[in-house]
Parts: C-alpha cells; structure tokens; sequence
C-alpha cells in the first residue's frame, strides 16, 4: 500500500505541476490557435492525472477534503472536454454520468461545513444547471444556440485551473496567517475573468475556434 501512495503522490505532484504551467498557459496565449489546442490536450490529460491520483491518495490516508477536491476537479475538465468534443449537438451516457458526479459532488461540498469547499460546490452547482439545461434542449431534440459549447468549455476549463490553482496555494501556504485569504485570491481573480471571457469570445468568438465548428 505504502509503493501505491508513493507512485500516486509522484504522479499528483508532476501531473499538478504540468496542468498548473500548462493552465496559466492558455490564460496568456491566443485564443483558438494550434499552440492553445495543443496546450489544452495537455491540461487536459495532466488534469485526468490530478484527479485520479488525488482519489486514490485520499481512499489510501482517508481524506474527504482531497477526494472532493479530486472529484471537483475531474468533473470540470471532462465537461470541458465533452463541451468541445461534441459541441452540446447531443447528450450521451456519458454525459449524464459526468454531471451526476458532479452534482453528487457539489452536494457533498456545500454540506461539509469548510468554506473552500462550500465556494467550490457552489461553483460547481452553477455549471451543473447549465448542464442540465442544455440537456434538456437537446434530450428534447431543441437546437442549442451555437456558441453555447464555447462558454460551457470556458466555465469548466477555467473552473478546474481554480482547483489546480488553489489545491497548489493550500499544499504550500497552509501554515501562513493569511491562508484562507490566499486560497480564495484564485475563485476572486478568475471567476471575473470567466464572466470576461464567456462574454467576450462567445460574441466574437476566435476564428480558430468557428472554424473548427462550422
């Protein structure tokens, strides 16, 4: 068990490390192009890594706190994935198992009684109903406005790069006076920018990005 911790904690630090360069990336490079395709599948995959080695850390030294932290984190980076792999044309299987554990997540999260976690269920409560809401469009055959895709990817991406950004403040600064103000500094930075952002690209989406849509 203790060779099963170690390779799940070596694999958590470097698949951490790369989706917290690889995120803070694509915050900085243009929108749509090869390089941001590229850095995304990355983040992607580091993410995967993250959540499932901070799973299986936390079914290892039992530890609700990391394995909600874990679950959070895998739901926003598949829903991001799915958001541009089938651009919301239709709901399947897997969709509606990756927001079911988002919102058995989400509800374990605003009961806890920790705050991080309570902010980040109610993050997660907001992508849920957003899901939902286009599924209900298209389990009924409804078409989803066409950009709907874009700005669900923004949410989630942006969503799990604050789990990245936050699970790396609290490792590191959990013994300073300021701890709990420097675990929120990335939900108060970046959810403006995700509102930012939505706005902005859907409206005038990259070309890249309507290219590959169309």
């Amino acid at each position: 068990m203790e060779t099963l911790h170690t390779a799940a904690l070596i694999l958590h630090v470097s698949a951490g490390f790369t989706a917290l360069l690889t995120g803070t990336a694509i915050l900085i490079i243009r929108k749509g192009g090869r390089v941001h395709r590229q850095a995304g599948l990355v983040f992607f995959i580091a993410l995967i890594a993250v959540s499932f080695s901070a799973i299986t850390l936390s079914l290892i030294r039992p530890n609700a706190f990391l394995f909600m932290i874990g679950a959070f984190t895998l739901y926003q980076g598949l829903s991001g994935y799915r958001a541009v792999k089938v651009r919301l044309r239709h709901t399947g299987a897997w969709d509606l198992l990756i927001t079911l554990l988002g919102v058995a997540n989400a509800v374990a999260m605003c009961i806890s009684g920790q705050v991080v976690l309570m902010v980040f269920g109610g993050i997660s409560v907001s992508l849920v109903i957003g899901d939902l809401r286009v599924y209900a469009s298209t389990l009924r055959g409804k078409p989803v406005p066409k950009l709907t895709w874009l700005q669900r990817h923004i949410g989630h991406m942006m969503g799990s790069y604050i789990a990245t950004v936050t699970a790396f403040l609290v490792v590191n600064f959990s013994s300073s006076p300021l701890g709990v103000l420097i675990w929120f500094a990335p939900t108060v930075v970046i959810v403006p920018l995700i509102f930012i952002w939505t706005r902005r690209y859907v409206a005038r989406p990259p070309a890249a990005a309507v290219q590959s849509a169309a």
